[in-house]
């Protein structure tokens, strides 16, 4: 389906706008990483998570976290639109 190509692509070439290292400044609470909207996993040869968070004070951005590491992302929030679309939209119809 449309909505699975969409969505792989755009994690593919996520654009990350900034990164910071998470520390005692950068709380993953305040980003709403602790408790992510959304966990995105795709398996593959390398297996990947990536944790979607709250909004950024920049518009149209939200916070993110790759797996384990120890950075603090900031990226489109195209990708919450997409991962939040109805299930049904990601499965194919035949």
């Amino acid at each position: 389906p449309e909505a699975v190509d969409r969505l792989l692509s755009t994690a593919r070439f996520l654009e990350v706008r900034d990164r910071a290292p998470i520390s005692e400044g950068t709380l993953l609470a305040d980003s709403g990483l602790k408790t992510p909207r959304f966990r995105l996993r795709l398996q593959g040869s390398r297996d990947q998570q990536l944790d979607l968070g709250g909004e950024s004070t920049v518009p149209g951005q939200v916070f993110a976290r790759l797996g384990d590491e120890d950075s603090l992302l900031r990226v489109p929030g195209t990708l919450v639109e997409l991962v939040s679309a109805p299930a049904d939209s990601f499965r194919d119809p035949r």
